[in-house]
């Protein structure tokens, strides 16, 4: 549940304008698919994520980026113009 919140703070971070948000289960894999307006994709940040380094400069209101970089989750992101995908 706590990844699961901390992706939905992603997601609300880089979709400040709202999105429609649909959590599911797949053949054991977890996926997070938000659709809105426009995505802002920090690749600083989403970028940590994927890598074991921490990103440099994390400012307070995008602390869980670092929450969740410390879990040592293995994700998958993927993003457009208007959707993002999380899966883990």
């Amino acid at each position: 549940m706590k990844i699961y919140l901390l992706i939905l703070q992603y997601i609300q971070v880089s979709m400040p304008q709202g999105a429609k948000v649909v959590v599911k289960i797949t053949e054991g894999r977890r996926i997070v698919h938000a659709v809105g307006a426009k995505v802002t994709y920090d690749e600083t940040l989403w970028s940590a994520l994927t890598s074991k380094e921490i990103a440099p400069n994390i400012q307070p209101n995008n602390v869980q980026f670092a929450i969740l970089q410390a879990l040592d989750v293995p994700l998958h992101l993927h993003h457009s113009a208007t959707e993002m995908t999380v899966n883990f």
